[in-house]
This record gives C-alpha cells, structure tokens and sequence, in this order.
C-alpha cells in the first residue's frame, strides 16, 4: 500500500496546484510525495544493491531535494535542476536496467557511476552558478550507453528486421 501513496501524493498536489491552493501546500504535499518515494527506493535499493535500483534511488533523491528547494527557497527556477537530474537518473536507471541482461563491458559501469556523481555535483552546484555547466553533464549520458555493453551487431539485426516485420505489419493493415 505504502508505494501508491507517493503517486497518489503527486496527484492530489497536482489536482491542489490546478485548483488554485497555495503554493506551500502545493509544494508541502509534493515534499511528502517525493519523501515516500525516497524511502521506497532507498527500500528497494537496500534490498536488492545493484547499480540500477541505486540510480533509481538517486534520482528520487534529486526529485526530494529539488521540491525541498522550492520548498524552503521559495524560488521554482532554484528547484528545475534538480528536478531534470530526477528526470534524466530515472531514464538512465531505467536503461540500465534494461541492460542487465546484456554482457557488460569493462568500464561501462564504472563510466555511468561517474556521470550519475558528476550530474549529482553540477545539479548542487547550480544553486550557487545558475549558468554553470549542468547541461554538459546531461549530454554525457549520451556517451556512456556506448561503453555500458559489448557491442553485438548480430542483435541489432535481429532488431532491425523485428522492426521492420512489424511496421510492415501496420502499414499493410
């Protein structure tokens, strides 16, 4: 029951924010949100300790703090790093998940902790130098989807030609 009531948090914040409520309430009930979803992530993460659960669990962190920011600042623009961290860990947590089945490369990992730190530093580092380098550290999540596997082009065709039957499929219909 207790994982539903971050998502129920998020709704009944949003539906407060559409109605008009305060803006304290609006960002009190979304601290909370993004409080149950920490613990359930932290939860996970503890549970089962692989790379992708604690990536998850950073990006709730992020969403934690960016709310708490906005929170306690008062100020939205001081909480939007914070919040596209939340939204680029969580792609990345969820693509590494999908990888988990894939051989790894040697330094792939190793790679991705980097980025994950580094995002972490430049979202921090962004409540003190707005115009810093936050956006650089997106763009090197770019770069380490390369090194995360062996490459294995024998699978890329079977994808392709996946893809290929299937868009046949729905053209033809």
């Amino acid at each position: 029951m207790a994982p539903y009531l971050g998502p129920t948090g998020t709704v009944v914040a949003g539906a407060a924010l559409l109605v008009g409520a305060p803006a304290p309430v609006v960002q009190a009930l979304l601290v909370i949100a993004a409080g149950i979803l920490l613990a359930v992530s932290i939860k996970l993460a503890w549970h089962q300790p692989t790379l992708f659960l604690v990536v998850l669990a950073g990006a709730a962190v992020c969403w934690a703090v960016g709310n708490g920011v906005w929170l306690i600042v008062g100020d939205i623009l001081a909480a939007v790093p914070w919040w596209l961290s939340f939204l680029i860990l969580t792609f990345a947590g969820a693509r590494l998940e999908l990888t988990r089945l894939l051989p790894e490369s040697r330094w792939g990992p190793r790679q991705f902790v980097i980025i994950a730190v580094v995002i972490l530093v430049s979202a921090t580092g962004a409540l003190w130098w707005p115009d810093g380098s936050l956006g650089y550290s997106y763009l090197s999540c770019n770069f380490w989807r390369s090194s995360l596997v062996e490459p294995r082009p024998e699978r890329l065709l079977v994808l392709q030609h996946f893809l290929e039957t299937r868009i046949h499929q729905v053209v033809d219909k």
